[in-house]
C-alpha cells in the first residue's frame, strides 16, 4: 500500500497535504477504442497542457479561490508577497501536463463522454510511480540509426490526487494556504524560517490548484496526474494535434501497466 510522508514540522503544511489521498489500487482511463487500443499496443500514452484544455477554466479555477481568500485572510505586504507567488505558480501551471484517470472501472457517465460506450483501459497499480519512474521520451538520433531516451523523472516533477469537487472545501482548504503562508512570513521575520518548509509549501499549493474543479463536474470523479516539467523554457518533446498540445511517453516494454477491458452494458 502506498503511503505519503511530508517531511516538515509545520502543522498547517501538514494539514493541507494530508488532505489529498493518492489512489490504493487500479486506474481506468477512459478514451475512444481506436486510441485505447494503440495505447496498449504501445504503452505510449498522452499527456495534454493544461492551457489547451477544452475547458479552459482549469487551473485558473483554483488560482481564483486562493485569490478570493487571500482578499479576505491576508493583509498589507503578506498579502501582497502572496499574490505574487501566486502568479508565479500560474504561470508555471498553464503550462503542466495531465493525465485523466478514474477509479471507477464501469462509468457509464464516462463511457458516454469520453470513450464510445465499451471499452476502458485498465492501469496498474500505483501507475502514477511506473509513469515517472519508468518511461521516456523518444527522439529519433540524426543519423537515422535509432532513438535516443529521455527519462521522464529527470525532465519532470509528478503531483496526483483525486479531485475535490466541492466548493466548501476548497475554501477551507484555500484559508488554511493562506494561514500557512501567514506562518512561513511570520518565522521569515523571526528568523525561523526553515527551506523544507518552503518546498512543502510550494508543493501544497501546485497540488490544490491542479485537483481543483467546480462541482458541475463532479460526476467525472477524476483521479489525476500532473507532471510539470523541470524547464522553465519551452519544452522541446511537445507535439500538437488541431488546437491541442501534449507530450508523450511510452513506458518501458517489459511492465506490463495496462489493459483493454470490454463493459459489458
Amino acid at each position: 500500500m502506498r503511503s505519503q510522508m511530508f517531511f516538515t514540522e509545520n502543522d498547517r503544511i501538514q494539514s493541507i497535504l494530508s488532505r489529498h489521498r493518492i489512489s490504493q489500487g487500479n486506474l481506468y482511463h477512459y478514451t475512444k477504442n481506436e486510441i485505447a487500443k494503440k495505447i496498449c499496443d504501445t504503452k505510449e500514452f498522452r499527456l495534454s497542457r493544461a492551457d489547451t484544455f477544452l475547458d479552459d477554466e482549469e487551473i485558473k479555477y483554483g488560482v481564483g479561490i486562493l485569490r478570493k481568500l487571500a482578499e479576505h485572510t491576508l493583509k498589507g505586504r503578506t498579502k501582497e508577497l502572496f499574490l505574487e507567488f501566486l502568479n508565479t505558480i500560474n504561470t508555471m501551471l498553464q503550462k503542466c501536463y495531465v493525465f485523466s484517470l478514474s477509479q471507477v472501472g464501469n462509468s457509464q457517465y464516462l463511457l458516454e463522454r469520453y470513450s464510445d460506450g465499451k471499452t476502458v483501459i485498465k492501469l496498474i497499480e500505483n501507475f502514477a510511480f511506473f509513469l515517472i519512474g519508468e518511461s521516456c521520451h523518444f527522439k529519433p538520433i540524426k543519423n537515422g540509426t535509432g532513438n535516443k531516451l529521455y527519462h521522464c523523472s529527470h525532465l519532470y516533477r509528478c503531483y496526483e490526487g483525486f479531485v475535490e469537487y466541492q466548493q466548501s472545501e476548497q475554501e477551507e482548504e484555500a484559508k488554511e494556504i493562506c494561514e500557512a503562508f501567514q506562518s512561513l512570513n511570520d518565522h521569515l521575520q523571526a528568523n525561523q524560517f526553515h527551506p523544507v518548509d518552503q518546498f512543502h509549501f510550494s508543493r501544497a499549493i501546485v497540488i490544490f490548484i491542479i485537483l481543483c474543479k467546480k462541482e458541475k463536474y463532479c460526476e467525472e470523479e477524476e483521479y489525476r496526474i500532473a507532471l510539470i516539467s523541470n524547464n522553465k523554457e519551452k519544452n522541446e518533446f511537445e507535439e500538437k494535434e488541431n488546437d491541442r498540445i501534449f507530450i508523450s511517453l511510452r513506458i518501458a516494454p517489459a511492465i506490463d501497466c495496462c489493459e483493454l477491458m470490454g463493459i459489458n452494458n
